[in-house]
This record gives C-alpha cells, sequence and structure tokens, in this order.
C-alpha cells in the first residue's frame, strides 16, 4: 500500500516463476510457458481482497525483462560487474549503489535513466539468494549472473507497441525480451571484447597508426588509471585540447571497429580475456 502525496495506491508485484513453482526464485519465466495460468492464479488471489480487482482492470506500471548466464567460475561473474562499473553510461544514464541502503556493490551493478523509465541491473544471482536468505536456491544459481532491463513507467512499457489488454502487452514483451535487453545494453557498455591493457594497446598498434593510434592507446592509459571511460575521455580532453567529445565519439567507434573494449581487464583478473558480454548473449 502506497501512500503517494496525491494519490494513495494499492501494488501488486507478481513473479510468473514463483506463480507456477511456489518459492521458486532461481529460474526465469519464459516463452511459452503458461502466462494465463499466472494470470488466473492471479486474479484468484486478489478477488478475495476486492472482488472488483481482476488484472486487466489494474494498471501495468512496471515489468522486469531478465536474462541468465551461466559462467564458468564466481570470479568470471564478479570480473563483469567490475567493468560494467567502469563503461560508459549514455546520458541520462546514473550508475547507482554508492549510497543505497543495504546495496552491495560488489555483487551487483545498477544504473537507472528516470526520464526514460529504464533501469538496469547486472548482479550476482547466488549472492542476491544468500542475502535473502535462501541458501538452498543459492546453490542453485552457482556462476550464474543475472541480467535485468526493468521498464519502470508506462511509457517505457508501451514504448515499442500498445495493445488493449494487459495480457497482450505483457505476452509481446515477453516474446521481444531479449531483443529488448540487447538494444538497451549498448546505452551503457561498449559491445567490444575485454583485455588486459599492454593486450589491448598491442591489438589496437597493430591495427591504427598516426595521431588516431596514439590518442587510442592514450584513451586505453586514462580509462584504466582513471576507472572510468568517462573520467578517461575527460582526461585525454584536458591534456589535448584539439580532441572533442565528438573526436571522443569517433575513436569509441574505431574501438568498437576492432572489437577491443576501451575498459581493459585489472591487474588481479584471473584471466587475459572475457567475451562482451552483450556478446554473450
Amino acid at each position: 500500500m502506497i501512500n503517494h502525496k496525491y494519490c494513495p495506491y494499492i501494488s501488486f508485484v507478481v513473479n510468473p516463476t514463483e506463480v507456477l513453482d511456489n518459492n521458486n526464485l532461481t529460474d526465469l519465466f519464459h516463452v511459452g510457458d503458461d502466462l494465463t495460468r499466472v494470470i488466473e492464479t492471479f486474479n484468484r488471489q486478489i478477488s478475495a481482497l476486492n472482488e472488483n480487482f481482476s488484472f486487466e482492470r489494474l494498471s501495468l506500471n512496471r515489468v522486469d525483462l531478465c536474462c541468465d548466464l551461466t559462467l564458468a567460475s564466481s570470479d568470471e561473474v564478479a570480473a563483469y560487474i567490475a567493468l560494467l562499473r567502469k563503461s560508459n553510461c549514455k546520458k541520462g544514464y546514473k550508475i547507482k549503489g554508492r549510497k543505497i541502503k543495504d546495496y552491495d556493490p560488489n555483487i551487483g551493478f545498477l544504473c537507472e535513466n528516470p526520464s526514460a523509465g529504464v533501469s538496469v541491473s547486472v548482479y550476482n544471482k547466488a549472492e542476491q539468494l544468500k542475502n535473502i536468505g535462501r541458501p538452498k536456491e543459492a546453490e542453485k544459481a552457482e556462476n550464474r549472473l543475472r541480467i535485468e532491463v526493468q521498464l519502470k513507467s508506462k511509457k517505457a512499457i508501451y514504448k515499442y507497441r500498445q495493445y488493449g489488454s494487459n495480457s497482450e502487452q505483457l505476452e509481446f514483451i515477453i516474446d521481444t525480451a531479449r531483443e529488448r535487453i540487447r538494444t538497451v545494453l549498448p546505452d551503457i557498455l561498449i559491445d567490444a571484447d575485454y583485455y588486459t591493457l599492454p593486450e589491448a594497446i598491442r591489438i589496437v598498434a597493430e591495427y591504427k597508426s598516426g595521431k588516431k593510434r596514439d590518442r587510442m592507446i592514450r584513451l586505453l592509459e586514462l580509462t584504466s588509471k582513471k576507472h572510468s571511460i568517462r573520467l578517461g575521455a575527460e582526461q585525454l580532453m584536458l591534456y589535448d585540447p584539439d580532441i572533442t567529445p565528438k573526436c571522443i565519439k569517433r575513436l569509441k567507434e574505431n574501438f568498437h571497429a576492432i572489437n577491443v573494449n576501451i575498459v581493459t581487464l585489472g591487474r588481479r583478473s584471473k584471466g587475459a580475456f572475457l567475451e562482451s558480454l552483450i556478446g554473450r548473449l
């Protein structure tokens, strides 16, 4: 029950997988799963509170689109989360977590675009389950990286297509979930593979020459030093007044063209290479 200043309301949160399989907080709801049964079960539950309540009479205000990657180790899960923190959110997105109570930035990455009504959350599913007191489920989710794109407004939910009923709209969103996730992720990270700094410099030097090569290498070094593409780019523009934001955009395109990420693996990384997160989807 939300005590909104102007319009108090009741919010119902539904986990479809848990409806179909009681207490299942590990698996995801997929295309082909029984959405009709979920809605019927939901209607039975809320009609007990008020006979006028039903799925179709309520307003659909949030949908979380999820997919999982089962990785080789927990170290690999942690590596992707750390790399995301250094990545390049487009204008409108803000990385969260530094001042959120009970949010552990070591096990998850969270960023939000309030005007678009979109949040992106990437986290260690096993650690999240441990934190809410579900150790048995956590064992099933070992080495699992969960990626969520949260549509948190009507504008975000109905952006691509609008149906007359909640069930039709929800079914469409489920059918296109992975496509939508792949559309949103480039707003917060570059679709390119991760290397150590020396290896990334070697690849750039091999493919490029002259001023372009030198600027790309300098951007790699500054991003590694500042632990952020944005801060690295700002520092590069301070060093060289001829470099403009438009130049930075072209440098990023050059990195994308040779499939090398500007963000590099840290010195303590247990591996020398990680595939692009978008590529793994």
